[in-house]
Formats: structure tokens, sequence, C-alpha cells
């Protein structure tokens, strides 16, 4: 098995967890201690981007995109970083994720100049959009469900559910309806 094969088995695995468990999922850090460590996501994020050939990838992206800006954005998002992690140090980072989650756009392009990987994801798709909608079903009952949860400590110091913790679920209800709108079956 190849390493981009790996990786891209964990970015769609990182990918439908965030998708599922929404804001539970982005609460989760390595190492698990309250308020401390790094989020799964970026962890991922950072080994991908470790495991990307640049030199085959980033010429493509660039002839793909209008690449001043995102050059513009990364360069001026961590240089602000580098120049408040003295000051405020972990909240520099905290402050960053839009910053350092756009990385997610350029990982996201390497992972599509691959074929098998688009067909894979493909695939998912439909699995992981059923398993949100089951999921969604438990929304009325939140309160309830959350009780019955593990709780992480997130860096703002307050305890979130991990499961059943609905906060950006509207994005998955769009990217659901977006799908059966482009992929719904033919009727003769």
């Amino acid at each position: 098995m190849k390493i981009s094969d790996i990786r891209n088995s964990v970015l769609l695995w990182i990918v439908a967890l965030y998708m599922v468990l929404s804001a539970g999922f982005m609460q989760l850090r390595l190492p698990p201690t309250s308020g401390t460590g790094v989020p799964i996501g970026e962890v991922a994020l950072l080994l991908a981007l470790a495991t990307i050939n640049h030199g085959r990838v980033l010429p493509q992206f660039a002839r793909s995109v209008f690449i001043a800006p995102f050059l513009l954005w990364w360069l001026y998002g961590f240089g602000r970083v580098a120049l408040s992690v003295p000051e405020y140090g972990f909240w520099a980072l905290r402050d960053a994720t839009h910053v350092i989650e756009s990385l997610f756009l350029y990982v996201g392009f390497a992972v599509a100049t691959e074929p098998s990987a688009i067909e894979r994801f493909y695939r998912w798709l439909p699995m992981i959009l059923l398993a949100c909608a089951a999921y969604a079903l438990g929304f009325p009952f939140r309160e309830t469900l959350q009780s019955f949860s593990p709780s992480v400590t997130a860096a703002a110091g307050y305890e979130s559910a991990i499961l059943f913790n609905y906060v950006s679920y509207y994005v998955v209800a769009l990217l659901g309806v977006a799908y059966l709108l482009l992929f719904r079956p033919q009727r003769s």
C-alpha cells in the first residue's frame, strides 16, 4: 500500500468524522489532556502536508487556480502567528485556525489529483450522508442524549459533549441537498 493511499484513507475518515460528529470531533486532541493538545484534524493535516509530493502538486495547483491570493493569505496569516506566539502562546495558534485549516484546500487538491481517491470519495459520500441523516434524527433529543455522551474539555475551558453536538449540522444538510440535486437517479 502506498503512502498516498494511507494518507487519503486517513483524510477520508477525518472528513467523515467531521461531518457526522460535527463540533464534538473538533474538540478531540492529541494528547487527550484537558484543554490542551493539537486537534486531530490538524494532526492529519500536518501528516498529509508531509506526504504530498509538492514538486508535482504545487505546479498543478498553480495552473488550476490563481495562486497569489493563497500565498499572500498564508504568508500574512503565518507571519501574524509567528509574531503573536511570543505574546499570546497557544491562543495565537487557536486564533489562526482559519489560516491553518485553509491548507485543507491544498491538501484536498492533492488528493483530487489521484483519480482513485476521487472514485473512492464518491463511493463513500452516500454512506457518510446516510450516516449523517441517521445521526441527525437525534437532534430533537440532543440535550438528553448529550448527558450520556463522553465529554472533553475544550481549549477555552468549557466542557463539550463529543456525541450529539450538532453545532454545524446545517452545512451537512446543505451538502446532502446538493448531492441529491446533482447525483439523484434519473427517472425515465
